[in-house]
Parts: structure tokens; sequence; C-alpha cells
């Protein structure tokens, strides 16, 4: 499944944004920010993705991709941080909806919080929603990229 968003969302380093319009909604917003850190989400390439720490000692983050049976896509990115001395890693699941160009999260767990973001609109979901695309606007503020595993372990 190769997700089509009716224009071009990558962007490359240093390029402008050239956007008709800005998402309108939280949801738009994080379904954006994947196509944008997520090469090729819905494509046929690895299910497994990976982004090296920038720096030495730096958190990597790992990234799966599931087809559901609905069509829509489960993402789930996790922190590998290598000197976690037996705490929880942070992770976040996201249910994507190719069709609506929309993205929510179901569940995270930042440090020792654990939360499941109800499918419905109540505050909580929306507070959630809202971490989770100024997290990722952060990623990608960052020049973060998800690639393929396997891409990587040729480079």
């Amino acid at each position: 499944m190769r997700i089509e968003t009716g224009g071009s969302h990558r962007r490359k380093k240093g390029q402008q944004k050239k956007e008709q319009s800005m998402p309108t909604t939280v949801q738009s917003r994080i379904f954006h920010l994947l196509i944008d850190l997520i090469p090729e989400l819905g494509g046929e390439s690895s299910r497994t993705r990976f982004a090296p720490p920038r720096v030495e000692g730096d958190m990597a983050v790992h990234c799966t991709i599931d087809e559901k049976s609905n069509g829509h896509l489960e993402v789930e990115i996790a922190h590998d941080q290598h000197e976690s001395r037996g705490r929880a890693q942070s992770w976040i699941c996201f249910d994507v909806d190719p069709q609506q160009h929309t993205a929510r999260v179901t569940r995270f767990q930042e440090g020792c919080h654990y939360s499941v973001a109800s499918p419905h609109t109540d505050a909580q979901s929306a507070r959630v929603n809202l971490y989770a695309a100024n997290w990722l606007a952060v990623f990608h503020t960052l020049g973060r990229v998800f690639e393929p595993v396997d891409r990587l372990e040729h480079a």
C-alpha cells in the first residue's frame, strides 16, 4: 500500500516547505509529519526502520510499520537509549489512515507513564495527540529520518 498525499510533503534538508495549505487538525499534522519522517510509508520497502543516533551516546529510534485489516497502518516508534540502566524505554503507537490522511496516537509510554488514547474525542486524547505532533515536529526539525534497516546494513 503506497500512500499518496496529493502533493509532495516530503522535504529535503535546507529546502523550503512547499505546501498549498497547512494541515488543519492535529491528526492531519501527525499524518504529514509521519510521511516526512518515514520515506515510502506504506510502500513495499522494509517495514522495520531505524534512525541512528546523531552523535555518540545519543538515542537511536526504531520504527515498525504493520498493515491492519481495516486498511490502516500501525506505526510504532521506540527509543533505544544506549545506557538506559534498567529504565523503561519510551515508545508511541499511531493508527494511520491513508485514505483520510490522518493519524492518531493509540498508546504510548513516556518514562514511567503509560497511556491509552481513546479513539473518541476527549481531553486526554487531544493532549496526547498534541504532544505527539510536537514531538514529531522536533524530531523532523533535527533532520531525523527513518531508513529501512536493510539499507543501513549495506551502508
